[in-house]
């Protein structure tokens, strides 16, 4: 997964793809509590899409540069993970 940057943006499009050949079960799980997808879960059917939303309550941070991970979990145990930057002006 490539990283994603919240440039002073409190939200941001993330789209998953399965290029399976079943329906994966996934669960997105954030590292820090500023960070939040929706929907944090769901199922994926073959070949196809879901667009996640990330939010950052970025006023519970203090300007500058934040960073944290997302990581991405399948029921088969494949798990990946992305880096999330926030920028809070």
């Amino acid at each position: 997964l490539p990283a994603v940057v919240l440039d002073g943006e409190q939200t941001q499009p993330l789209l998953l793809q399965n290029y399976g050949e079943g329906v994966a079960v996934v669960r997105v799980e954030p590292s820090e509590p500023w960070l939040s997808v929706t929907p944090a879960s769901g199922l994926l059917p073959p070949g196809g899409s879901r667009t996640l939303t990330l939010a950052a309550r970025t006023a519970e941070l203090s300007p500058g540069s934040h960073w944290a991970t997302l990581q991405v979990r399948l029921h088969t145990g494949v798990s990946m993970t992305t880096d999330v930057e926030v920028i809070v002006p």
